[in-house]
């Protein structure tokens, strides 16, 4: 028999050989009640990875359609910024 560790629980359990070879590597858990609560964790955790990666994805403003609108509206500012300072450097220099 080899030893697992539960993952909802936290205990030392013995596992059947068969068994710890098709785990391939997943957890297994000790009991019933541990294998009916361990995907309510997993999702618990998934979805708190994703809200985090949204929070860094989406900027603050709250609103994706309008940032996007935003951002393309700085793009072009900063154009005519720039073609605006390339007319003020040729009548400088005179070209």
């Amino acid at each position: 028999m080899s030893v697992h560790h539960c993952p909802v629980c936290g205990t030392l359990h013995d596992v059947h050989p068969v068994l710890d070879r098709l785990a391939y590597g997943r957890q297994l858990t000790c009991s019933p009640r541990c294998k009916t609560i361990f995907p309510g964790m997993v999702r618990q955790r998934v979805l708190a990875e994703i809200a985090a990666l949204r929070r860094l994805v989406v900027p603050s403003s709250g609103n994706a359609a309008n940032a996007g609108v935003a951002g393309k509206a700085q793009i072009l500012d900063d154009r005519s910024d720039n073609a605006a300072q390339g007319r003020e450097w040729e009548m400088q220099h005179g070209n």
